[in-house]
């Protein structure tokens, strides 16, 4: 999970973007953690997925509840 994150969140100068280490940190545990099943379509879209997820409450709500 987090070779995938890092993966994801380096720039072409394969520096690190804060903002989208936080964005993939958060889907990856999303899509590891809870028993919801997202359809290659909608991980297709990262940044609408997280908009879709962080605007309706459901990160705050998903770290509220993980250990």
């Amino acid at each position: 999970m987090i070779s995938s994150v890092i993966n994801q969140c380096q720039d072409e100068n394969n520096f690190i973007n804060d903002a989208k280490m936080a964005m993939y940190l958060d889907l990856e545990t999303a899509y590891h953690y809870t028993n919801i099943n997202f359809t290659e379509k909608l991980k297709s879209d990262p940044a609408k997925l997280y908009d879709l997820l962080a605007g309706s409450g459901f990160l705050q709500d998903m770290y509220a509840v993980l250990p």
